[in-house]
């Protein structure tokens, strides 16, 4: 693997802490740490392709070399946003290609995954995408050939050398405040709350929209798109104030239905659609924004409970000063302040990282937005882990510091299907207020450990409205853009896209099931029974290649293949609390679980669309 040194013991990171911390850095910068490493049997740790450091020190060789020790992933800071990839001109379709190239190639010649960023997003944009001359919305089915040639060409240029997508960016408005029930209701929509480039797909999406169509659809065709133009490539959505009680459950609400509408697709693949969920993470510790950090851990559960992947995907703490969007006059850190202010911002990243390897089995990527203090968009504060000279901070050395004493993962990074959620959580109680900037905000009652995900019990939360998954699709079209075929993966082995699809597929209830991708009609339907998905016999032992035949002397089941046969006994519970074979409309049933143990292969519960996979 990469740059990566599989075991980092306390003996190795308490030497290396004491060389950061009694030897000038310059001198020992090979021997500091690399986050990488430390976290490779976790996650990936990644940074940006910072656009002001791309003009001025993209020759700095001290530059390349510490981004190329410290990560293993890196996102275009601007240079794949639309307004920097598509001309201003009204339907020219003109494209800029250079500077999103020099990243690709960058990243693959670093053996770094790329990360994309963002396809469909109202800021850094074309308005003429989605808005005639008048800023007054085009039809849908503008709109829709609009977006599908925007993500064909660009998707499709990159082909199989993107290893995730952000494709939806930021669709939730930035202040949710209480959830209103429907994620709809939270979608941006007017100018103020898309900025003044007017780039509104909702809008668009909804002039022309009839029967069950609406705006919201654009998030769904964004994601089938990028879907159908490289399958390989892993889905993001992507938010800030992701931790929010409010937001959380309108993006986690929103997640669960599209996913569930995409099953009904007819270019359904087997794999979830929106299979990663991006939190930002643009954090505070100080000012009239400061992070309520007991709300991190609830979003990252709830946000597993939906059944999707998540990924820090722009991570900073800052400890005051202006940043974008924000009161300029918001007063920086004084040079006394600094020590203790770090000290707390230490504390802070070491309380996420310490969730962020508690739920590492559920989570691709960590990433910063920007890689020094002097190289990120919120400088004024100092968001990041290394100084402005590359020097590691306090909070650097805090993190190393909750590696070492993490336990080692029971199994390496993977993006195979997810662990079938649990309940919902109850949503935590509301923030409280920020103490005064000029106190350190005091730690957070550690919350009680996440309740463990039970892979064989379906979730019990209560109903949320969903879209109607017959909604009429347009047939897609595809622009011919040669591309390269897709490199084979590092050999670091990040976690590899895209997740398999099934062996079988079994909707309870359902009259139909999958065998790879195939559908078939079955009667009677799978059913859950004593929080077992139970599955037809007969039809399963076929599906795997064997016979089943049925003893009613000795009331038992035989499944026979290729040199070997397994025997149940009806009505008599199978070991390991597995479930009991049982007869139900004069055809034997057994446990979905049961068969995925003699066969070696893995079982996944759907409790959104209430169905059970198998998959190899």
């Amino acid at each position: 693997m990469k740059k990566f040194a599989k075991n980092v013991t306390a003996f190795t990171v308490a030497l290396v802490l004491f060389f950061m911390l009694f030897v000038p850095f310059n001198s020992v910068q090979a021997s500091t740490p690399s986050l990488a490493e430390v976290f490779e049997d976790h996650f990936l740790l990644g940074t940006i392709w910072h656009s002001n450091w791309q003009h001025s020190r993209a020759g700095d060789a001290a530059t390349l070399n510490f981004i190329n020790h410290q990560f293993n992933a890196i996102t275009a800071e601007d240079y794949m946003k639309v307004d920097q990839l598509l001309g201003n001109a009204r339907d020219a379709w003109s494209w800029n290609w250079g500077r999103a190239d020099t990243i690709v190639n960058w990243a693959e010649q670093n053996d770094f995954a790329m990360i994309g960023h963002a396809l469909v997003w109202h800021s850094q944009s074309r308005a003429w995408l989605t808005s005639n001359a008048q800023n007054n919305p085009l039809t849908r089915a503008q709109a829709i050939a609009n977006m599908e040639q925007y993500i064909n060409t660009v998707v499709g240029r990159y082909r199989g050398r993107i290893f995730s997508w952000d494709v939806v960016n930021e669709a939730i408005t930035s202040g949710v405040g209480n959830f209103s029930g429907d994620w709809r209701n939270h979608l941006r929509r007017t100018p103020e709350q898309m900025g003044g480039n007017h780039t509104q797909w909702y809008n668009a999406f909804a002039n022309g929209a009839t029967g069950n169509q609406c705006g919201s659809d654009y998030i769904f065709y964004a994601f089938r798109f990028a879907r159908l133009a490289d399958p390989a490539a892993i889905l993001y959505y992507n938010d800030y104030n992701e931790e929010q009680p409010g937001k959380r459950d309108a993006i986690a609400q929103m997640v669960v239905e599209i996913n569930e509408r995409w099953t009904s697709d007819p270019a359904y693949d087997g794999r979830l659609l929106i299979e990663v969920i991006g939190m930002q993470s643009h954090y505070h510790a100080y000012g009239p924004w400061a992070t309520n950090f007991g709300n991190v851990r609830p979003a990252m559960q709830a946000f597993i409970n939906t059944g999707a992947r998540i990924s820090i995907t722009e991570l900073d703490i800052t400890i005051g000063g202006g940043f974008p969007g924000a009161n300029p006059n918001l007063p920086r850190a004084t040079a006394a302040e600094l020590p203790s202010r770090f000290q707390t911002q230490a504390t802070r990243y070491a309380r996420l990282f310490g969730y962020y390897l508690e739920f590492a089995e559920h989570i691709n990527r960590v990433s910063f937005w920007g890689f020094t203090d002097a190289h990120g968009w919120r400088n004024a504060g100092y968001p990041m882990i290394f100084d402005g000279n590359m020097q590691p901070k306090p909070a650097f050395n805090a993190i190393i510091e909750v590696a070492s004493n993490a336990p080692a993962p029971a199994t390496p990074p993977t993006t195979t299907p997810p662990t079938p959620p649990e309940p919902p959580i109850v949503a935590p109680p509301e923030e409280t207020p920020a103490p005064p900037e000029e106190t350190p905000p005091p730690e957070e009652t550690p919350l009680p450990p996440a309740p463990p995900l039970d892979p064989n019990m379906p979730p019990l939360g209560p109903d949320a409205p969903h879209i109607d998954p017959n909604i009429p699709i347009e047939p897609p079209t595809y622009v011919d853009i040669p591309h390269t075929e897709r490199p084979s993966l590092p050999p670091r082995d990040p976690p590899p896209p895209p997740t398999p699809i099934p062996v079988l597929r079994f909707g309870m209830d359902e009259n139909i099931f999958f065998n790879r991708g195939v559908s078939t009609p079955i009667d009677p339907a799978p059913f859950v029974d004593d929080g077992r998905a139970m599955v037809p016999f007969r039809v399963i032992a076929e599906a795997l290649g064997g016979t089943a035949s049925h003893n009613s002397a000795a009331n038992t089941v035989t499944f026979t293949g290729d040199g070997f046969s397994y025997t149940m006994a009806l009505g008599v519970p199978l070991p390991d609390g597995m479930g009991t074979p049982v007869v139900r409309d004069g055809r034997t049933f057994v446990p979905m679980r049961y068969v995925a143990t003699l066969f070696g292969l893995t079982p996944r519960w759907d409790g959104t669309a209430r169905a059970v996979y198998l998959y190899e």
